[in-house]
């Protein structure tokens, strides 16, 4: 690991080690929105920024200028979601990024739910349910994110016996 920290160079990767994803974020973001690096592509907005990691390696996948279905928990998880984050961000309006609470987001593509099953998947605490397009988003929110996803596979489950 020094190795890789001599080699990029202490400065710039000392941030990084500390908050990886926020380091790399506020780097892209800068990226996008510099003039003299994008000319007329700059831009504010939020950026949805797909990163694999394996080990000690991140890999950079891809950036998508616009919220995005990887967003969705924040939902249910922050004071502000991914789409109000947009609008203020393009306005260069104030934003606040505040954690409310952990939680998980379960896709069910192209599922029709009765309002049954809707009913049996929100009987799961913390829970609820929203029809996004063709898709069926179940949010929870719990004390941790492992027991949000437990909590959106129970609703998962509740809404497919139904």
């Amino acid at each position: 690991m020094m190795q890789k920290i001599q080699r990029f160079g202490g400065a710039m990767f000392t941030p990084v080690l500390l908050f990886a994803f926020a380091g790399i974020t506020i780097g892209i973001g800068t990226l996008f929105t510099t003039e003299a690096i994008m000319g007329g592509l700059a831009s504010c907005g939020v950026y949805s920024i797909e990163l694999f990691v394996s080990g000690d390696d991140v890999y950079f996948s891809q950036v998508t200028p616009r919220p995005s279905r990887d967003g969705l928990v924040t939902l249910a998880t922050q004071r502000v979601n991914q789409f109000d984050l947009q609008a203020r961000a393009t306005q260069e309006l104030p934003i606040d990024s505040t954690l409310v609470s952990p939680g998980a987001v379960r896709f069910l593509p192209g599922v029709t739910p009765s309002l049954e099953a809707i009913a049996a998947a929100m009987e799961v605490e913390e829970t609820t349910v929203r029809m996004f397009g063709p898709d069926v988003l179940i949010l929870s929110t719990a004390d941790s994110a492992a027991e949000a996803r437990v909590r959106t596979d129970d609703a998962a489950r509740a809404m497919k016996k139904m």
